[in-house]
């Protein structure tokens, strides 16, 4: 059983051939926690992403299938003045959609009439930009964060607090930095490079942050309570970067094991 997908990336067609798919949130449930991709992450996903074309603002759902196609292409546009901008996200557990109604803010996913790509699959590139959800009490502390993302530039690629920097990651010019609450954890990174990105909080305040797998830090860094997910930029709205993401999944509550759940992605992304 196998699936072909089409599409049109830097201007030339092309071709990604899979074997039948297991969907992750079939394999491991997410009920509780929130999960955002551009791929199918359930068998019962619809459409994936809201996206307003340039041309008119008319905006339209689309199915990740839809996306990859040449379904999509045709709703924008595929000429120099044709872009796409996703206006949701949609949440594949079905709890909080990720939105912007600023056009102004608003990532990309076609840019001059081409769909944006990393490894030969779609992403939504944040330049300025934001998309956030503010989820709704009793809210948890512990976190299990599977993030596919090509960080372009220093700054926050996500806040997952009521505000300020706590329970952020960013980047400067030489480290990533994982935040809990008034304290990081670090490790040395780069920039350009797609990258699968584990980050686990648990109650006892204690995290780990992984890259690809390899655990790369560890230790106490305080904990506060996961209220949103504001992506692109810190919980505040400042600090923004410049970053490719293709997939975010939030567990809460009984979080999975991680080394399974990252093995589902890594082998729809070939990462690594």
């Amino acid at each position: 059983d196998m699936g072909l997908a089409l599409g049109i990336g830097n201007g030339i067609l092309f071709t990604s051939q899979r074997a039948k798919e297991i969907f992750l949130l079939d394999e491991f449930p997410n009920p509780d926690g929130h999960s955002y991709s551009l791929r199918k992450l359930k068998s019962t996903t619809i459409s994936v992403v809201r996206v307003r074309r340039s041309i008119d603002n008319l905006e339209r759902d689309f199915t990740a299938s839809e996306i990859t196609n040449g379904t999509l292409l045709s709703f924008t546009g595929a000429g120099v003045l044709d872009n796409g901008f996703v206006t949701t996200w949609y949440d594949q557990s079905q709890s909080n959609d990720l939105i912007e109604i600023d056009q102004a803010l608003q990532p990309v996913i076609v840019e001059k009439g081409v769909l944006l790509l990393v490894n030969g699959n779609p992403c939504l590139e944040f330049i300025d930009s934001n998309l956030r959800a503010l989820y709704q009490a009793p809210y948890q502390n512990a976190y299990n964060l599977f993030m596919v993302n090509q960080q372009n530039s220093i700054g926050f690629t996500y806040g997952l607090a009521g505000g300020g920097d706590a329970n952020s990651f960013r980047f400067d010019l030489t480290d990533a930095f994982l935040r809990g609450n008034g304290a990081d954890i670090s490790y040395s990174s780069g920039f350009g490079i797609q990258n699968l990105y584990t980050n686990v909080q648990s109650n006892g305040f204690f995290s780990t942050a992984s890259v690809n797998g390899i655990q790369k830090a560890t230790g106490v860094n305080g904990s506060t309570q996961v209220a949103r997910t504001q992506l692109g930029r810190s919980s505040n709205g400042t600090d923004e970067s410049k970053c490719k993401i293709q997939e975010f999944v939030l567990y809460l509550l009984n979080s999975p094991i991680a080394g399974p759940i990252e093995e589902n992605i890594n082998s729809y992304y070939s990462i690594y």
